[in-house]
C-alpha cells in the first residue's frame, strides 16, 4: 500500500476533515446529534413523570396536580 498525501485530509487544507466528509455525512451526524438530544429530553421527562406518580394524592394536590394532569404538567411546554 502506497501513501498518497494528496488524498489524506489534514487540518490546513480547505476545511480539513470536516470538508472531506461531505454534506451527506455532516447531515447524518447532525441528525444523530438531534436524536440524542431528543432522547435525553424524553428520558428526563419520563423520570419526572415516574417521580410524580410515586407521590401520594395529597402530595400531588399540594403541588396543584392530580394523577390525570401529571403528563400534561410535565409536557406543558410542548403542548398547546
Amino acid at each position: 500500500m502506497t501513501y498518497n498525501p494528496t488524498t489524506t485530509p489534514t487540518r490546513g487544507r480547505r476545511g480539513g476533515l470536516v470538508a472531506a466528509l461531505g454534506d451527506g455525512t455532516k447531515k447524518l451526524f447532525a441528525k444523530i446529534g438531534q436524536w440524542m438530544i431528543a432522547y435525553g429530553e424524553i428520558h428526563a421527562r419520563t423520570r419526572q413523570i415516574e417521580a410524580l406518580m410515586k407521590l401520594s394524592d395529597a402530595q400531588l394536590a399540594a403541588r396543584g396536580l392530580t394523577r390525570e394532569t401529571i403528563v400534561r404538567h410535565v409536557f406543558r411546554d410542548r403542548l398547546i
